[in-house]
């Protein structure tokens, strides 16, 4: 009876390991997930399949945009912090951090395409609602009410006395 038990048990830890094995692996838990960002505009504004469709077609072209933008100014940032090292009095560094400048810009400018784009694919009722979220991302955090003394300082805490 124990010899039974003893290999039933042993076979189902052989199983569970090559489960356990596969899933470590494999990973099929992380699979066709999609960033989180994109998940959360579909849901919050519970997009159509078309929409949904249209949508993802307009964030593959701005993600490959904003690729762009970030490979461009990463090349002109390394230029600039190399010219230390070269001395090279050739090297004009205000141009760069013009042109550097000048992408971030173009940069923005895509954001806001971007959700201009978004915007207009909703309808009136997704409209207003695209509206809040996005002025709540602008915010950021909501803003921290003034205390009590009006100066925008927390008040100050003095500490009990030491114990005698």
């Amino acid at each position: 009876m124990k010899t039974k038990l003893l290999v039933v048990l042993i076979t189902v830890l052989v199983i569970l390991n090559g489960v356990l094995i596969f899933m470590l692996v494999a990973k099929p838990h992380q699979r066709n997930n999609k960033p989180p960002a994109r998940n959360f505009l579909i849901n919050q504004l519970d997009f159509t399949e078309a929409q949904k469709k249209t949508f993802t077609e307009l964030d593959e072209e701005h993600k490959n945009k904003m690729q762009h933008f970030e490979r461009q100014i990463t090349h002109h940032k390394d230029a600039l912090f190399s010219s230390f090292q070269t001395n090279d009095s050739n090297v004009n560094t205000r141009d760069i951090i013009e042109r550097t400048s000048r992408l971030e810009v173009e940069k923005e400018l895509e954001v806001f395409e971007f959700f201009k784009q978004v915007r207009a694919i909703c309808t009136e009722k997704q409209k207003v609602k695209f509206d809040k979220i996005i002025k709540q991302a602008l915010r950021g955090k909501r803003p921290v009410p003034p205390n009590r003394n009006g100066n925008g300082f927390p008040p100050e805490r003095r500490m009990p006395p030491p114990p005698r």
